[in-house]
């Protein structure tokens, strides 16, 4: 089952760069969300004059190289951001329909503790490791964060390439979140607390694919 996931969504998650003088910077992961063209990703690495492009990465189902020597970059332009909730909206910047899996957006609210999920996303990018990376975990909280965002918490190691990845619920192939990275509950609690405490967190994190959707919708994107 976990196979078929795969195959569905690996076309789909991208190498998001910004190119750089004569060179090309890997920043996260941004996933396919609509035929026209239309992505989502974390935002907190984006700036509206990146030159951004995407990259396909190396495709699973064989021994593939660390790094590709020749890849293809595709213009992509930022839409809008969500900087509250950490997410961007990005499209391919031509007119051709993009090869992407239909119905792939999941219910979030009714994906409860418990759940089994998928993390995808170019783990290791910054390394020029460009292999997708496929995670299982499994919903340990779902929150609503001070500014009531929608999180789901999962017991899975987010690398800074995942960040921007999908999160998918294991029992149904969909999409339930973006991904943004390891879960730090000093943070998000806004609480000060004692550094002999040393609380650390194991877990990741990720915002509610309701909220990509929500986004979407503002520029008449159903997604």
């Amino acid at each position: 089952m976990h196979q078929t996931m795969i195959q569905r969504y690996e076309n789909g998650c991208m190498m998001l760069m910004k190119r750089s003088q004569d060179s090309v910077l890997f920043l996260g992961t941004a996933f396919i969300v609509h035929s026209e063209g239309y992505l989502l990703t974390a935002a907190h690495y984006l700036k509206p004059d990146d030159e951004l492009v995407l990259v396909s990465p190396a495709q699973a189902g064989g021994y593939t190289p660390l790094s590709m020597e020749v890849v293809t970059p595709y213009p992509v332009r930022l839409i809008d951001m969500d900087r509250a909730r950490n997410l961007a909206l990005l499209k391919l910047d031509f007119e051709e329909p993009v090869a992407a899996p239909q119905d792939i957006i999941g219910n979030a609210d009714e994906t409860n503790e418990g759940t089994y999920v998928l993390s995808f996303g170019v783990s290791f990018g910054h390394l020029r490791i460009h292999n997708i990376m496929v995670m299982q975990g499994i919903v340990s909280a779902k929150m609503l964060s001070p500014n009531e965002t929608r999180l789901f918490l999962f017991d899975a190691v987010t690398h800074p390439g995942t960040i921007g990845g999908p999160l998918v619920n294991s029992n149904d192939g969909r999409i339930i979140g973006i991904i943004q990275g390891r879960f730090d509950p000093v943070q998000i609690s806004q609480q000060q607390v004692p550094e002999e405490l040393n609380i650390a967190s194991h877990l990741s994190y990720a915002v509610s694919i309701q909220h990509g959707r929500e986004l979407a919708e503002r520029h008449g994107v159903t997604i």
